[in-house]
């Protein structure tokens, strides 16, 4: 039981028992006494119930949520999926009828175009580094000119 919920109980005002006088002066005890108890019993364990309740309608709720997300993927996957499938078809159609090479002779062509690729590449990378070098090499010219100029006027002036 929370704090709220017992603060919400000690608030409520306590239902006594009504005491029946008899005949003789001595207290009748009331015989629904038993009856509201159970049903205060049931009230309170029903407020002590119904966060929990709520709590679990929560996650049921965001379970759906969740699960109509999958599905959402899911079929945005599914239809991906319809359309490579698509693509490999044509290009199975374009391979067996419009090409008039061998399977072979278009491999080991791509394989030599694949070569020249990685060469080109790898020239490209050289005259990179080779451009970033003399730009350094530049650049330590530009400051050694300026160091000299810089001393010739201090000599200069002296």
């Amino acid at each position: 039981m929370s704090l709220d919920q017992f603060k919400q109980v000690s608030q409520e005002p306590i239902h006594e028992a009504p005491a029946h006088e008899g005949t003789n002066g001595k207290a009748v005890k009331d015989d629904h006494f038993f009856d509201e108890v159970a049903d205060d019993a049931k009230k309170i364990s029903l407020q002590v119930e119904q966060p929990r309740l709520a709590q679990l309608q929560d996650e049921f709720n965001q379970q759906n949520l969740e699960i109509e997300s999958f599905r959402l993927e899911n079929d945005k996957l599914c239809e991906e999926l319809f359309n490579v499938k698509t693509r490999n078809k044509k290009l199975c159609g374009i391979l067996l009828r419009g090409e008039m090479k061998e399977k072979s002779q278009l491999l080991v062509e791509m394989d030599k175009i694949s070569k020249v690729k990685d060469e080109l590449t790898a020239e490209l990378e050289n005259m990179s580094s080779q451009l970033q070098q003399e730009r350094s090499k530049v650049s330590a010219l530009t400051d050694s000119k300026k160091t000299a100029t810089y001393k010739k006027r201090n000599d200069s002036e002296k």
